[in-house]
């Protein structure tokens, strides 16, 4: 197996930066790409997320606001019933012969307002209206009027039930004279029920917000906390995209229709949109969602992109590799065939030149031995042996060659039986010692006919001219022409030796 030079290695090093320069560049396109595609699915998906929301927010508004309107009706029609009695007469029998329909319908509790603000209730109602200051807004018959003919309390506690309520008042008229004014409790239940369905997903959260304060009742949610007040100020400050967040609540509290917000608590991606509810003034339907469960029907496509992307970049990768090697292979080959010599796999004598000439600039003024070889009298291999034969010493010889001297130089074919070597920082006696060596290495190659029985041999020798730079030559056409010389001294004396230039 041949050793590569440093240029070799240097050229090697390019082109793998370049082929892995592609593959990055590649790979950055494709994760730009994906990156574009995700994003874009992405943005799909908190669209996809608004508007969902928000139908399930309307669709609960509705149902509230037609539940609402029809306990604000039950109340004026009894308001408008009792107002063609004589309550001023009696209206202690008036609130009796009412309070025995409570016990027909879904009332907690009902009641009774005389002209002169005397107050017809039980007990446990009167405490409740005087704790929760629910007879000033009662009374306000201008506020009653622009609520449509009802005002509609705030929800409470009620400490008779442990529920949440809320009461609804109404003025009863006669010939347009307030006679009195009544008012019926109802169970927060019944509207929780209305917003609370089972349908939407136990993450979903439905809430009953006041928009003049962070009060919310939790109609449904993943916890144990529905039918109670909690107050959404404890989380505001843990809201990452907090300016979204304060634009939603603006709009809430002016009163608006509606609107939506993305924003992320605690590691977790929300939905969440306000409906109003009309028949419930200042209350509004809140929806919140993860993201998480909205999107769990268009994550799996997302996915199966990605996935399939990936599945083509890998193929793409892979037939960049392939192609890659494919012409790493050509390119080997067409390397090798200009650079070795396709008989002894050492190099030729274009490449010999070129790395020798090389190797020579880079180090500078270090030393060096260069020698021509040749084989004596080849030619009655080739006539006697046939050339079979002498391809196979010529093999040989290249083996010894590379064996010998390629630890420490070049060695080269320079054409027919004629051979280079080069060696770097050896002394004068080193060299002479690996001439000997290669001088018994090839007293061991047989080339003989094998039907002479042994008879018809041919000894292996070889002839050598020797010459050192910078001693002998200053560059490396003088250090051939010298050692040319030595080559020709050692023929004109018999062949079969070596000698140095000058000697």
């Amino acid at each position: 197996m041949r050793n590569k030079s440093i240029s070799d290695a240097f050229k090697d090093s390019d082109e793998k930066i370049s082929y892995q320069g592609i593959i990055i560049a590649f790979l950055i396109v494709c994760l730009v790409g994906l990156t574009i595609i995700t994003k874009l699915f992405n943005d799909r998906i908190e669209k996809h997320d608004k508007e969902l929301t928000f139908e399930i927010c309307t669709l609960i508004s509705e149902k509230l606001d037609s539940s609402m309107q029809y306990m604000s009706d039950s109340v004026k029609g009894c308001a408008a019933m009792i107002g063609g009695t004589p309550v001023k007469d009696d209206p202690a029998m008036i609130y009796e012969n009412f309070k025995k329909g409570q016990n027909q319908s879904n009332m907690i509790s009902v009641g009774l307002i005389s002209h002169d603000g005397v107050v017809y209730a039980d007990e446990n109602e009167l405490k409740e209206l005087e704790k929760w200051g629910l007879l000033k807004a009662a009374l306000d018959d201008e506020q009653m009027r622009r609520a449509g003919g009802v005002a509609i309390s705030t929800p409470y506690r009620s400490e008779k039930t442990g529920q949440m309520v809320f009461t609804i008042f109404s003025g009863a008229y006669l010939h347009n004279e307030k006679v009195c004014t009544i008012f019926m409790t109802f169970s927060l239940a019944k509207i929780q029920e209305m917003a609370n369905t089972k349908t939407i997903g136990d993450e979903t959260e439905i809430w009953l917000m006041n928009r003049s304060s962070d009060n919310y009742i939790r109609c449904s949610g993943p916890d144990n906390a529905i039918g109670g007040w909690s107050n959404f100020r404890l989380y505001k400050n843990e809201i990452k995209n907090k300016n979204d967040y304060r634009k939603w609540e603006t709009s809430l509290r002016e009163g608006d229709e509606f609107d939506a917000v993305n924003y992320t608590l605690n590691g977790i991606d929300y939905t969440q949109v306000f409906k109003r509810i009309d028949y419930m003034p200042g209350w509004n339907v809140v929806v919140r969602m993860p993201s998480h469960s909205l999107a769990s029907m268009m994550k799996p496509i997302l996915i199966s992109i990605i996935a399939f992307a990936i599945v083509i970049i890998g193929i793409a990768l892979a037939l960049i590799w392939y192609f890659h090697e494919k012409e790493s292979e050509e390119k080997e080959v067409f390397e090798k065939l200009s650079t070795y010599d396709p008989l002894t796999q050492i190099m030729n004598r274009r490449a010999f030149d070129e790395k020798a000439q090389s190797l020579m600039e880079k180090t500078g003024r270090g030393k060096f031995a260069f020698m021509f070889v040749d084989i004596d009298y080849f030619k009655q291999v080739n006539d006697r042996f046939g050339h079979e034969a002498g391809d196979r010493l010529l093999t040989e010889f290249s083996i010894a060659l590379r064996n010998i001297f390629g630890k420490c130089g070049l060695a080269a074919r320079y054409g027919g039986d004629e051979f280079v070597v080069l060696v770097k920082d050896k002394s004068k006696n080193e060299v002479n010692r690996m001439v000997e060596e290669l001088r018994t290495t090839l007293g061991r190659i047989i080339i003989d006919d094998p039907q002479s029985y042994g008879m018809d041999r041919f000894n292996v020798q070889f002839s050598a001219g020797i010459a050192s730079f910078p001693d002998d030559a200053k560059t490396f056409s003088q250090l051939l022409r010298c050692a040319d010389d030595a080559l020709y001294k050692v023929k004109e004396a018999g062949r079969n030796g070596y000698r140095w230039y000058g000697e």
